[in-house]
């Protein structure tokens, strides 16, 4: 979950695409972009300059009504992962640390 004028998001944006990269295929990344760069509600637009200035392949979402406000009670970004059987094992990994995060799911 994550706010694209956000400067720890804008810093960590990269580690979630090699998260995917080090789970060899057991990783399934989904970003939710709640505000753009003016605080606003994200467009298509605004997600695919987000994917474009990172070089991201993960899906990135819209979230328009700010469904995932409980996960980001603490800030941006929030990392919620998830294990093989959908359980959260972890709803606010900060700082991010993909090897932490492998052996969560594992």
């Amino acid at each position: 979950v994550f706010a694209a004028w956000c400067g720890p998001c804008r810093e960590n944006a990269p580690h979630g695409e090699q998260l995917v990269e080090d789970g060899n295929g057991e990783v399934v990344l989904l970003a939710a972009m709640q505000q753009n760069e003016l605080s606003r509600t994200p467009t298509g637009e605004d997600l695919n300059l987000w994917a474009s200035d990172f070089e991201l392949t993960h899906p990135i979402l819209a979230d328009p009504n700010n469904t995932q406000d409980p996960y980001a009670a603490t800030g941006y970004p929030t990392y919620i992962v998830l294990d093989r059987e959908l359980r959260i094992v972890n709803s606010d990994l900060w700082p991010f640390d993909d090897s932490f995060v492998l052996e969560l799911i594992d």
